[in-house]
């Protein structure tokens, strides 16, 4: 599931702790071109910081990385530059690096023409930017530059609905990143050893034949299926802004993409092949246990038997 995130200021006061984020993040990358050297990382972080148009990357209030961002005029128009973007470890291939940079091309000013970013030769740097589209434009001995032109079209409208037809809907996300959750109560709602969601908000979703008939699995939140066929589609969090729906009930599932594995904790070995995607335990999801806890009680362990005391009631 990709991580709810904020941007946050930064002021000349946060160097150190940046730049030392920058060299956590970029060491290994460097030592393999013999090239690490902690007195020059900070001289060229130094050489390029702008406090004024770099943010924080914040996750639930924590500090989860940092980006810098701002416009270049040339001859060409004007292109915008994302800077020292890096996430610490732990944050890494959840789907964020890709959910800030479409914050950031959503707030590019319409004289905007392209983004620019660079990358050190050889990190996994360079085939990040190569999937969101970036194209290479030149390159030295360290480092390669690359360009992406701004993109005018929408995200295309997703379609699906259950199996009998008798619910439909129609969704216009801005994005087609999708997650994979293994937890229990995803596994036995359907039937199946995980379940595979795309998140949104509910305004980018609308019924367009029937509605979904919801069951309460927990006192948090909701499951919609169709009343007539079983079909999962969607699930919620009560009060929330946002939802998820079901990728195996859009009429074309293969239009998202899976970046992440969720509640892995409850994974099944022998039913998962390593997709090199990045796992999350429910635990580690600090908004989630405490949805747990407020519902349950600090001694609740999270999950399907908690959940069976109350939901047969709220049916």
């Amino acid at each position: 599931m990709t991580p709810a995130f904020e941007f946050g200021p930064v002021t000349e006061a946060d160097f150190d702790e940046l730049v030392a984020l920058r060299i956590a993040v970029m060491r290994a990358s460097l030592e393999r071109l013999g090239r690490f050297d902690p007195q020059r990382a900070v001289q060229r972080f130094r050489s390029t910081f702008r406090p004024a148009d770099t943010r924080r990357i914040l996750v639930g209030g924590e500090a989860a990385g940092c980006v810098g961002y701002w416009p270049e005029a040339d001859g060409d128009g004007e292109a915008m530059r994302v800077e020292h973007f890096y996430l610490a470890e732990r944050f890494q291939r959840l789907g964020l690096g890709s959910a800030v940079l479409r914050r950031l091309f959503d707030e590019a000013p319409p004289q905007a023409t392209r983004f620019r970013v660079g990358a050190l030769r050889d990190s996994d740097a360079n085939h990040f930017y190569l999937r969101q589209g970036f194209m290479k434009v030149s390159e030295d001995d360290w480092d390669i530059a690359y360009e992406r032109p701004r993109l005018p079209a929408p995200v295309p409208m997703l379609t699906g609905g259950c199996l009998c037809g008798a619910v439909r809907y129609a969704a216009r996300p801005t994005h087609h990143d999708g997650y994979y959750c293994h937890c229990r109560m995803c596994q036995l709602a359907f039937g199946n050893t995980r379940a595979a969601f795309i998140n949104l908000r509910k305004d980018e979703v609308r019924w367009t034949a029937g509605t979904p008939r919801f069951y309460a699995s927990s006192k948090f939140a909701r499951r919609g299926f169709c009343a007539d066929c079983g079909t999962p589609l969607s699930f919620e969090y009560l009060g929330s802004e946002r939802m998820d729906l079901s990728v195996g009930s859009l009429d074309d599932p293969a239009a998202i993409t899976p970046t992440t594995h969720f509640a892995v904790e409850s994974r099944i070995a022998n039913w998962h092949g390593d997709d090199g995607l990045r796992g999350q335990r429910l635990d580690e999801h600090a908004a989630l246990t405490e949805r747990w806890k407020s519902a349950y009680g600090d001694g609740v362990e999270p999950g399907v038997a908690a959940a069976r005391g109350t939901a047969a009631g709220q049916r």
